[in-house]
């Protein structure tokens, strides 16, 4: 079997086994409904069944496993570029399933072609709006994802293997060499599509650009094909450079280990044009409030896979990286197909702000050199961007309503949150499981080489309330020691007994609970 048609049995197989417990996560849709799909007085077409031929189960299986690790990815023979088509897959709430790839690279003698396979799942004949089906208009046109003029569009025209067009436009090759509509720009689908009960149809597309040659040609860009049914992208690069274009502020700089990170860092700044996988941040120096927009770009021949709700973000202090946000992430699976992006927002301030829906927010920074950390990468790696943010330094201060009294001694103090008497007074948690912390300034040789190095930036981090409202009272020096009532529900290990050690701008402290109310 030639490569081309299996690319074809291929994504006829997937449509086919659709449901089936093989292959059903080869199908995973992102369609949406059209509250119009269905009409059944609407013009439409009738195509044969053009199901897979003599497909098996194993090839099914094995067909679709290939399309959920390695997506859709060809390299064109005549122009040294490669492309990608993702999604894979598209599903409607009416019962349409689509499996979307490319059949065939460009060559000199044929241009890049598109196959889409589509099957009713349905019991009964259907007849769909063709608007929901990928590529999603009845004439359709790509554009760049910043530009969406006639100039920069490629198009998606029906060939001869196309189950259910209205005809078959001219494609041809420019004088230089570029594959392109040589017919003019017309409505080549019809607006429905009607199939039989689990019947499956193939639509087959020349991938090319503009009529008029004056026109940009398909090149290094990733282009849209968008409709109510979703997104059908596709991304063309350079072959023999798959990385990116700009360079790094930072390049050249040698940075230390991220040790807080489980696997090897994988940084922009040292990417080259031969970098696969890689962090695009869209600014690398940014000045208080900032808000920074990142690309995870996946140009390998296979998917990757990482936590898509998985991130991290360090400051660069004394040669090390301190952890700064967030205080934890949840712990989901998903893929970057080859060519697509995972797209992050970070938003970063020096004073305090409130998390935005579905951005991720760290507050409460000074200036410095920071590492923006995802999830994701090649195997055994993880991706990160280096950004330099320009703010004031970080000052730790007494907490606003912190109430302070002398405790026993004339060197210890006890100091109280608000929150800490708000539980007292309401009765909402039991005085007696209220337990106060100890802090006292130690010499600096005990235990030093064992304590928690902290910076101003983490003392504001998760339930850490402890730390604002002892540190900053610790650095009078008539205090040794400070009893702290800051989060009444916490319930800690680190302690008990002999407690933990910090160490905070030179200084070293011990923190404990206070015996007399642990042994209550």
């Amino acid at each position: 079997m030639t490569e081309n048609r299996r690319r074809r049995e291929f994504l006829l197989a997937c449509v086919t086994a659709a449901g089936s417990a093989g292959v059903a996560g080869c199908l995973e849709g992102n369609g949406n409904p059209d509250p119009n799909s269905g009409n059944e007085d609407a013009d439409s077409t009738e195509p044969g069944d053009s199901g897979p031929d003599g497909a098996g189960e194993d090839e099914m299986e094995e067909f679709a496993e290939s399309l959920r690790v390695e997506g859709s990815v060809v390299e064109f023979e005549n122009d040294d570029v490669t492309a990608a088509s993702f999604p894979v897959s598209f599903r409607t709430d009416d019962g349409a399933v689509s499996a979307v790839g490319f059949v065939e690279a460009a060559t000199d003698g044929s241009p890049a072609k598109v196959g889409v396979a589509l099957r009713n799942t349905n019991d009964y004949d259907h007849v769909f709006r063709s608007r929901l089906l990928p590529p999603f208009d009845t004439r359709p046109g790509g554009f760049p994802e910043d530009r969406s003029g006639d100039a920069d569009a490629v198009y998606l025209v029906p060939t001869e293997e196309h189950g259910y067009a209205d005809g078959v436009p001219e494609v041809g090759r420019d004088g230089e060499g570029d594959w392109r509509l040589e017919d003019s720009i017309d409505d080549w689908v019809p607006e429905t599509v009607e199939l039989g009960a689990e019947e499956v149809a193939y639509a087959e597309y020349a991938f090319v650009g503009h009529p008029d040659a004056s026109n940009t040609p398909i090149t290094t860009e990733e282009y849209r094909f968008s409709g109510r049914g979703g997104t059908l992208r596709f991304s063309v690069w350079e072959t023999g450079a798959p990385g990116p274009v700009d360079g790094s502020m930072f390049g050249g700089e040698e940075v230390p280990e991220v040790e807080r990170v489980d696997r090897d860092v994988s940084w922009y700044h040292e990417a080259d044009e031969e970098t696969e996988v890689y962090l695009k941040p869209s600014a690398e120096e940014v000045e208080t409030p900032a808000r920074i927009e990142y690309e995870l770009v996946n140009r390998k021949h296979e998917r990757i896979s990482g936590n898509p709700d998985g991130w991290g973000l360090y400051k660069l202090v004394d040669g090390d990286w301190h952890h700064v946000a967030p205080a934890g992430v949840h712990l989901p699976l998903s893929y970057v197909y080859p060519g697509d992006t995972e797209e992050s927002t970070l938003r970063m301030r020096h004073d305090e702000a409130v998390s935005c829906s579905g951005e991720r927010t760290a507050d409460r920074l000074g200036g410095g050199t920071y590492a923006y950390v995802v999830h994701f990468g090649r195997e055994e790696e993880r991706c990160a961007a280096l950004v330099e943010f320009d703010a004031p330094e970080l000052e730790l201060e007494k907490p606003d309503g912190a109430a302070v009294e002398q405790g026993e001694g004339d060197d210890e103090l006890v100091v109280t949150s608000e929150r800490w008497r708000e539980a007292k007074e309401s009765g909402e948690i039991d005085e007696d499981s209220m337990l106060p912390i100890v802090f006292e300034r130690v010499d600096d040789a005990v235990d030093a080489e064992d304590a928690g190095e902290l910076i101003a930036e983490q003392v504001y981090r998760g339930r850490r309330e402890y730390l604002p409202h002892s540190i900053p009272f610790l650095k009078d020096e008539d205090v040794d020691s400070v009893v702290v009532k800051s989060d009444p529900g916490l319930r800690s290990s680190r302690f008990r007994d002999e407690g933990t050690v910090y160490r905070y701008d030179g200084e070293t402290y011990r923190a404990r609970y206070e015996m007399e109310q642990e042994s209550d």
